[in-house]
């Protein structure tokens, strides 16, 4: 995984949570 993708995601989440986060974090784990 891209730092810069960990960093946005955690960004996204802290400013929009909600379950679809948690998914879209799910894929990007398992994409590597």
């Amino acid at each position: 995984m891209d730092g810069r993708v960990i960093c946005h995601w955690m960004k996204q989440y802290i400013l929009y949570p909600s379950r679809i986060h948690l998914f879209e974090f799910w894929v990007l784990s398992s994409s590597g």
